[in-house]
Formats: structure tokens, C-alpha cells, sequence
């Protein structure tokens, strides 16, 4: 490794700090001083946050500005990380707010997950489909999720949205914004397996064709004017 140079070593942290959720960045950076120096900005690039207290410990560290541009992939989830330790809603939805805010414009993939789904119809709304996400390319969502709306959302190089949660996702697709919020959309998922792959956009082609394909093999083939 001592005769490698320090452009590939710098290539391999790059490609560690996005296998999982940032422990095996952390550890090549402990080697030596030298992956230290490494991977320093590297530390955040996959970041996860398992519990409510980790969210808001971890929006209060976003005073560095270094830290907010480094995080590319990021999990939240909003359960308690004791049955004693009950941090406000409030305050768990005020610090994913910011999180997203501070983090959003070089996010690559994010997953939120709400424990609750009586609290998820209203932190949901005011995050995952409010708040810009330009670089976004994957986005996985559990609650009570609101359908994206093309007033609100605009998700311009999103390719993977998984949706699950919602007892009643009927009228996701009749009601049209999720094409504009997310022209770039390949493939949708919603719950139990069931995926849709768009074609390209209109603009692109004379009808757009939609295809539904479930985990029997079985499949269904709509069509809609362009």
C-alpha cells in the first residue's frame, strides 16, 4: 500500500464511506493518522440516524458547514430510543426540517421512517415532499405519506421512490402531480412488492407507457395519451 499513491487511497475511502451506514469509514480513518487526514471529510458521507434523540443531537451539529455538504446518504427514523425517552413531536419534526434543509442540496439517497403513523401524516408533510431535494436520486418513505403534489414537490433527478405505510395509496397516480414533481421517475414502489417503471417522459415520446409488474410474474399494461 506504501507505493500506492495517495490519489488511489483517496479513491478506496471514497468508495468505503458508502458500503453501509459510515462504521467502515470510521474505522479505516482509526488505522493511522494518514486515512485520517483521508477520510475526515469522508466520515459523514452515509449517515444514519436510528432514533429521535440521534436526529436532534445530530441537526444541533449542523452548525458545521463542512459536515451539512458531506452527507450524501442518509436514514432517519423517529422511534424513541427508550420506553422513558419521549423527546415533543414537535421538536423531532423542527430537527428533520433542518436536517433536510441544511443537507438536502447534495443528498443523493434519503430514507425516512416514521414508527408512528399519527404522527407521520404531519411530519411527512412538512418534510419529505416540501423541502428541495435537487440532487436526490433515491428516496424511500414509511408513514402516512402525503401524495406528492407538483405544487409543492419538485424532485427533478429523482429515479427510485418507495412509498409504504399508507392504507389507502389509491389515487397516487389518477392524481397526476407525480409526474411533474418527478419527471425523471424510473421506477415507483408502493408496499408489498409491487413496482412501476416508467417510460421516459412525454416530452420525449408520443405516449408514455405504464408498466406494472408484480412478484407472481403477472402483469398489467396501462396506457395514457402523452
Amino acid at each position: 500500500m506504501d507505493t500506492c499513491p495517495t490519489e488511489l487511497h483517496l479513491y478506496i475511502c471514497q468508495l468505503v464511506s458508502c458500503v453501509d451506514d459510515g462504521r467502515t469509514i470510521r474505522s479505516l480513518a482509526s488505522v493511522s493518522h494518514y486515512y485520517r487526514s483521508l477520510a475526515r471529510h469522508l466520515i459523514h458521507t452515509s449517515v444514519s440516524l436510528s432514533s429521535a434523540e440521534r436526529i436532534i443531537d445530530f441537526a444541533r451539529k449542523l452548525e458545521d458547514d463542512t459536515l451539512r455538504k458531506g452527507v450524501r446518504h442518509l436514514f432517519m427514523s423517529d422511534r424513541h430510543a427508550t420506553s422513558k425517552s419521549h423527546p415533543p413531536q414537535q421538536t423531532v419534526q423542527e430537527s428533520i426540517a433542518r436536517i433536510l434543509t441544511l443537507t438536502g442540496p447534495a443528498l443523493e439517497t434519503l430514507s425516512i421512517h416514521c414508527s408512528s403513523l399519527l404522527s407521520s401524516a404531519s411530519l411527512l408533510a412538512h418534510t419529505a415532499f416540501r423541502i428541495p431535494l435537487p440532487r436526490l436520486e433515491e428516496l424511500a418513505v414509511h408513514g402516512l405519506y402525503p401524495f406528492p403534489s407538483d405544487a409543492h414537490t419538485h424532485l427533478p433527478r429523482l429515479h427510485r421512490l418507495h412509498l409504504s405505510g399508507h392504507r389507502n395509496p389509491h389515487g397516487l397516480l389518477q392524481l397526476g402531480g407525480i409526474e411533474t414533481a418527478c419527471p425523471d421517475l424510473r421506477v415507483l414502489r408502493i408496499d408489498g412488492g409491487r413496482h412501476w417503471s416508467f417510460s421516459p417522459p412525454a416530452s420525449r415520446r408520443s405516449s408514455s407507457v405504464l408498466r406494472c409488474s408484480r412478484r407472481d410474474r403477472r402483469a398489467a399494461h396501462l396506457r395514457r395519451s402523452g
